[in-house]
């Protein structure tokens, strides 16, 4: 893992690397280092992803910056809470950030489209009876079985298209409110 990573490189190749990408983070996204730094290293770790790959990580967050209504900073306190389950679900550091980014446009601030998406997550990995049986009929062995092979936005277009747009078959789709509002 990433962590394990910074440990088993020696200093002299992994810190520069990491803390590089953290500063040049800090600095451009108007965010304290410590801040930075929490944002990336959880990622990686979260994703498996390795120390050489933080520039890249900081990239993502960047665009999700400019694409989406948030900053550094609510990203930073925000997505590592989701990181997790995007990453246990296989949904790539760009789609879930991607996805955020269009959640902030919609909802009212970072931490209610990050509360969204955690729950609409979930509703994919603990799925009703519903979102069980809708996923059998779209030929899934398991809804989250369908996120992982089309992902998530491929996911809620089918399972839309499945309602026919009828608000009351998707929201009996998820359990959670939270999520039907994502």
């Amino acid at each position: 893992t990433a962590t394990t990573e910074i440990y088993t490189l020696s200093l002299h190749d992994a810190l520069p690397i990491f803390m590089n990408a953290a500063t040049k983070a800090a600095v451009a996204g108007q965010v304290q280092l410590p801040d930075a730094i929490l944002l990336i290293s959880k990622t990686l770790h979260s994703y498996g992803l390795q120390t050489k790959e933080a520039a890249h990580v900081t990239d993502i967050f960047q665009a999700t910056v400019n694409t989406g209504i948030t900053t550094w900073p609510e990203l930073a306190h925000s997505f590592p809470m989701i990181a997790g389950t995007a990453a246990s679900m296989k949904i790539p550091l760009k789609e879930a950030a991607g996805t955020l980014a269009f959640l902030t446009k919609t909802m009212g601030n970072t931490d209610e489209a990050t509360t969204a998406l955690n729950s609409l997550m979930m509703g994919f990995l603990t799925p009703s009876s519903k979102m069980t049986d809708a996923a059998k009929e779209l030929g899934f062995a398991s809804a989250s079985t369908m996120v992982q092979q089309i992902g998530l936005a491929k996911s809620m277009k089918l399972l839309k298209k499945y309602a026919h747009g009828n608000v009351d078959i998707e929201t009996k789709l998820f359990k959670n409110r939270r999520a039907i509002r994502a």
